[in-house]
């Protein structure tokens, strides 16, 4: 029977403080592995990378002009000339043996002075600038912007509208010109003529210019 006051009425339950603080609540505690279910996450963890040096190795020089938005330097002192050049509809630049020049009339062989350039990524090729007595808006543009571009970074672009190249100053210094601690006048020769040299008419570029297959 439930205890009652001296009035008659129900007396509420009494809780001793003493029974309350012997058992406090306490958050279960996780054993094992402390990583629990992350554990499959280490698999896809990235891992320190370590860099690897390295040297780049020329293997190949193409003729063609700077690219859009490439910063490039010309060799101060080196320069191919006279050359003759066949450039394709894809711009692929060959040289040409000069016996072959009374054959190759209407193909738009062009004699032109080859400059060894560098972008600021590495990348050597040579810079063609025709050589004519014939001088326009482009001839003097390509001049000027090739000389610039022995002393310092350039980039060049063409203004169709005015019918000339555009040159641009790098503001910032963009460190040394990149080239290749091997590299030689005559290696950088042998490298651009290796698989890009035309010496007989029955070339396979010159066959299919010809329509034999």
């Amino acid at each position: 029977m439930a205890a009652q006051t001296e009035n008659g009425t129900p007396s509420s339950p009494h809780i001793s403080s003493t029974s309350a603080a012997a058992h406090p609540f306490t958050p279960p505690i996780k054993t094992g592995d402390p990583k629990g279910d992350c554990a499959g996450f280490e698999k896809y963890r990235k891992k320190p990378q370590v860099k690897q040096a390295g040297v780049r190795i020329l293997t190949a020089v193409p003729i063609r002009n700077p690219v859009k938005y490439e910063w490039v330097t010309v060799h101060p002192e080196w320069v191919y000339e006279p050359v003759d050049i066949l450039t394709l509809e894809d711009k692929t630049s060959f040289i040409m043996n000069p016996g072959l020049e009374l054959e190759l009339e209407g193909l738009g062989v062009r004699t032109v002075a080859l400059y060894p350039a560098v972008s600021k990524g590495g990348a050597v090729f040579l810079w063609p600038n025709r050589l004519t007595d014939r001088i326009d808006s482009w001839k003097e543009t390509s001049d000027r912007a090739i000389e610039i571009a022995k002393g310092t970074w350039v980039r060049m672009s063409s203004d169709m509208s005015a019918k000339e190249y555009v040159t641009t100053v790098a503001v910032n210094d963009l460190g040394k010109p990149p080239w290749p601690g091997d590299m030689t006048y005559d290696s950088l020769w042998d490298l651009a003529a290796k698989h890009r040299t035309i010496d007989s008419v029955d070339h396979v570029v010159l066959r299919r210019l010809a329509g034999d297959f």
